[in-house]
C-alpha cells in the first residue's frame, strides 16, 4: 500500500513540475505604447519607459541568476540617420561604468537582419565578472519609426537563448506613425 502511495506521489509531483515547465515555455505577449511583441514564459519583459515624448524603450531578459539574455527595443516616432543612432549608442554604453569596466569593444556598422528587417548593425564583445558576453546593435526603419535593438548574453548561453531571440525578433512590430 505505501508503494502505491509514493508512486501516486511521485507521479503527482512529476506532473505538476511538467506543468510548471510547460508553462513557463508556453509564449506571452507584450503589448504597451504600439510595440507588439511575443516572449517565452521564462523571459519577463519589463513595462514600456517613455524617454521622452518621442521615444519609447522596453526590456525582456531572460529570468534566473544563472541565465543571460537581454533584449532592449527602443522606439523612436521619427525617422533618424541610422549612422548617427548606431554612434549614439555605442557612445552611451561606452560611457556607462558596467560596459566600460567590462571592457566592450564594438565592431564597426554594416549591413545586417533583425528579422525581415534590412538593417545597420554593429556587434559588440564584453567580458563580465570573467564571462564573455556577445552583442548586437540593430538600427532600423519600420512603419515611419526609427527602431534600435540590443541584443546581449553570454556566450555559454547562445544555444539556450536562440529560441528566445528568435520569438521576439520573428513577432517584433510596432504600430504606424500617425
Amino acid at each position: 500500500m505505501k508503494s502505491i502511495f509514493f508512486s501516486g506521489l511521485f507521479l503527482a509531483v512529476f506532473t505538476l513540475a511538467g506543468c510548471d515547465l510547460q508553462q513557463s515555455q508556453s509564449p506571452k505577449a507584450f503589448n504597451q505604447h504600439g510595440i507588439t511583441f511575443q516572449h517565452p514564459g521564462d523571459w519577463s519583459a519589463d513595462d514600456a519607459e517613455k524617454l521622452d515624448s518621442t521615444a519609447v524603450s522596453v526590456n525582456c531578459q531572460k529570468n534566473g541568476f544563472d541565465d543571460s539574455g537581454l533584449i532592449i527595443i527602443t522606439c523612436f516616432n521619427d525617422s533618424l540617420d541610422l549612422s548617427n543612432v548606431q554612434s549614439i549608442y555605442h557612445a552611451q554604453l561606452d560611457s556607462t561604468s558596467l560596459y566600460k569596466m567590462a571592457g566592450v569593444k564594438f565592431s564597426p556598422a554594416q549591413p545586417g537582419h533583425f528579422g525581415q528587417h534590412e538593417t545597420l548593425q554593429s556587434q559588440f564583445t564584453l567580458s563580465m565578472l570573467g564571462v564573455p558576453h556577445s552583442g548586437w546593435l540593430d538600427a532600423f526603419y519600420c512603419k515611419g519609426h526609427t527602431l534600435m535593438v540590443l541584443r546581449q548574453q553570454a556566450d555559454e548561453d547562445s544555444a539556450k537563448n536562440k529560441t528566445g531571440f528568435a520569438l521576439i525578433t520573428k513577432t517584433l512590430d510596432v504600430k504606424p506613425v500617425k
